[in-house]
C-alpha cells in the first residue's frame, strides 16, 4: 500500500473487475495506480500529513486508511527482517520519509 496505488491485491479480483461491464483495463489502471492506497480509504488525500491532520480530528476513514498503512508495512518489513536475518537501519524515503517522522 502506497499514497495512491493498491499495493499487493488478489489477481483474481483483478480478473473479476475486468469482466464487469463498467471496467476496462484503463479504468482498472486508474483505480489501482490513481486511487487506491491512502488516498482511496481514506478519501482525502495520499499526503500522510493529511491523514494524521483527519485521524486527530477523529475521521475515521483517515484512521482506517493509517492502520491498513501501518498493518501493511509491518507485514513487509517482517518478511524482509527474517529474509535478511537482521536489520542495521530502516530509511523511508519519499514523501512519508520527509514529511512524516
Amino acid at each position: 500500500m502506497m499514497g495512491s496505488r493498491s499495493g499487493s491485491i488478489d489477481p483474481g479480483l483483478l480478473l473479476h473487475l475486468l469482466r464487469q461491464p463498467n471496467y476496462s483495463v484503463d479504468r482498472l489502471d486508474r483505480i489501482l495506480n490513481q486511487e487506491s492506497g491512502l488516498e482511496g480509504i481514506s478519501g482525502l488525500s495520499s499526503d500522510l500529513r493529511e491523514i494524521l491532520t483527519a485521524m486527530a480530528q477523529g475521521n475515521a476513514r483517515a484512521r482506517l486508511a493509517f492502520d491498513t498503512y501501518v498493518y501493511s508495512l509491518r507485514c513487509h518489513i517482517g518478511a524482509m527482517l527474517a529474509s535478511l536475518g537482521g536489520l542495521d537501519v530502516l530509511v523511508f524515503a519519499a514523501g512519508v520519509g520527509e514529511h512524516a517522522a
